[in-house]
């Protein structure tokens, strides 16, 4: 259940120039952690987009409400973190669970880690320590005025991690779609053609 490898000279990065891996898992993302979220959404016509797949998608493709090949654009790199792949591997129906694994397969999303970590939730290869500023608390505050539910913090992450990381999200939830936007990201839906 691997990722697929990044172009060439895209990496996960902490500042301008430094390049990190991240253990354990089959590829790295591309992260731009350090630049404010409005300057990580300015590519070069050279470089591809990325699109962070929320959890929901997976659900979507195996209900029938997108496809794969919906989510699969020519000049995109598709990627996760471990909140979505924990979500998947936490489903307890044992049938669906493997349903998702084989679209988790089939899409082969590149992993990267969480720009933030949270006890509990957070595993600690794949997780950043939270930078300066408090975004993930900003957010997490703007979301639960919204809708607060159990999986806030780590819709959080997920969004956090494709706002700091230029990724345009791919969710079927509306209030975080809407969060990602007023914090400066973007975001579609995997159902609509935006």
């Amino acid at each position: 259940m691997g990722g697929r490898d990044p172009p060439k000279g895209l990496g996960r990065c902490d500042g301008a120039t430094e390049r990190h891996t991240v253990p354990n898992t089959a590829a790295e993302a591309p992260c731009r952690k350090s630049a404010p979220a409005s300057a990580a959404l300015k590519r070069s016509e050279s470089m591809p987009h990325t699109y962070m797949l929320d959890t929901n998608v997976f659900n979507d493709i195996v209900e029938g409400r997108a496809t794969v090949a919906r989510l699969l654009p020519i000049d995109g790199i598709l990627v996760v973190t471990h909140i979505q792949r924990d979500e998947l591997e936490a489903t307890r129906d044992e049938a669906r669970r493997e349903r998702l694994r084989t679209v988790y397969g089939e899409i082969a999303p590149t992993r990267a880690p969480t720009e933030s970590s949270i006890w509990e939730i957070s595993r600690w290869d794949e997780a950043e320590w939270p930078s300066a500023g408090g975004l993930f608390d900003q957010m997490l505050t703007a979301l639960d005025a919204k809708e607060a539910k159990p999986s806030s913090k780590r819709d959080i992450l997920i969004a956090e991690t494709a706002i700091r990381c230029g990724h345009v999200l791919v969710s079927r939830d509306s209030a975080l779609r809407e969060l990602v936007e007023e914090f400066g990201g973007r975001a579609i839906d995997a159902r609509s053609n935006d």
